[in-house]
C-alpha cells in the first residue's frame, strides 16, 4: 500500500491524537484497537476483528509523517505484520496482545521486535563514562570506525584510543551527572546505536 494523505484537525502531534485519527478514519468499525504506542513516526497498534475462527489480535503497523503538501496536512502509509515492515519498536502491552498466527512473515516480524527490545535491554546499565566497543561494520568520514573503543556521554560518543592524553581529556570532560551540557564538538552521534552489537569493557572512572 502507497501513500495516503489528508488534512485533518485531530492533534496528531501526540500518540493520543494519532491513535485516534486512526481509530476514526482508518479502522473500519469492525475493528477495535486493543494497545497502541508510536515511536520514531511510527504507529503500532494491536487490532482486534472477527475472524474466520474467532476473535483475532494483529499487529499494525503505520508510518505517518507531518507536513503540508498539497492541502494536506498529515500523510501515512498502513502496513500489517504480515507485510514485515522494517520498524520493530512495538510496545511490549502491544505485542503480549496479540493472538498466534501462522503467518511466516508475522512471525518473524514478531522475532525482530523480540530482539531489538533484547538488545535495548544491554543499554539499561550503561552510563556516561563507559567504554564500548562496536562489532558492526561502520565508519566515519574523518577516519574513526567500528574498530576504535567509544566513550559513553549523555548525548554521544567520545572516540578513545590507547593514549593516555586521550583517557585523562574524557576523564576530565565527561561528567558522571546527567545534568551536564555538552558542548564539545569531539562528540559523534552513532544512529541507532541500541540496535547494535558491542561488548562493555569497563568505564574511564575505574580505579587503576
Amino acid at each position: 500500500m502507497g501513500w495516503n494523505g489528508t488534512y485533518t484537525t485531530e492533534n496528531v502531534h501526540t500518540a493520543k491524537g494519532v491513535t485516534e485519527f486512526f481509530r476514526k478514519y482508518h479502522f473500519s468499525d469492525k475493528c477495535k484497537i486493543i494497545a497502541s504506542n508510536c515511536k520514531n513516526n511510527v504507529w503500532y497498534g494491536a487490532i482486534e476483528f472477527e475472524g474466520e475462527n474467532g476473535k483475532e489480535v494483529i499487529a499494525s503497523i503505520i508510518k505517518y509523517s507531518l507536513r503540508n503538501d498539497s492541502g494536506c496536512n498529515f500523510f501515512y502509509k498502513a502496513m500489517d505484520e504480515t507485510m514485515h515492515p522494517y520498524y520493530y519498536d512495538a510496545s511490549d502491552k502491544v505485542m503480549k496482545s496479540l493472538t498466534k498466527t501462522d503467518s511466516t512473515m508475522a512471525n518473524e516480524w514478531r522475532e525482530k521486535v523480540k530482539e531489538l527490545k533484547d538488545k535495548v535491554k544491554k543499554t539499561k546499565g550503561i552510563k556516561a563514562g563507559d567504554i564500548i566497543k562496536f562489532a558492526t561494520d561502520f565508519h566515519f568520514s574523518d577516519g574513526h570506525n567500528q574498530d576504535d573503543l567509544w566513550v559513553v556521554c549523555k548525548k554521544g560518543f567520545y572516540p578513545m584510543d590507547n593514549k593516555p592524553e586521550t583517557l585523562n581529556k574524557w576523564k576530565n570532560n565527561i561528567p558522571k551527572t546527567d545534568s551536564w551540557k555538552y558542548t564539545d564538538h569531539g562528540r559523534y552521534l552513532i544512529t541507532k546505536w541500541k540496535e547494535k552489537e558491542f561488548d562493555v569493557l569497563g568505564s574511564i572512572y575505574k580505579e587503576e
